[in-house]
């Protein structure tokens, strides 16, 4: 190897360096957003549960 392909060789290197580093910070906000929109929907369910629960006991309480 001479020293062209040695120097060609440490830039490819670094390239898929950064590249990886870029797809893995890409996965993790990914699946924080993910992570995110299920914790609010789930929020939202227990929510509506809770309100329907209740709501059901007053009609229940009314009659």
């Amino acid at each position: 190897m001479n020293k062209e392909e040695v120097t060609q060789e440490k830039q490819e290197e670094e390239r898929y360096l950064k590249w990886s580093k870029y797809v893995y910070s890409s996965k993790r906000r990914i699946q924080r957003r993910v992570l995110a929109i299920e914790r609010d929907i789930a929020h939202t369910i227990l929510q509506f549960k809770t309100y329907k629960q209740s709501e059901d006991l007053e009609t229940f309480i009314a009659f």
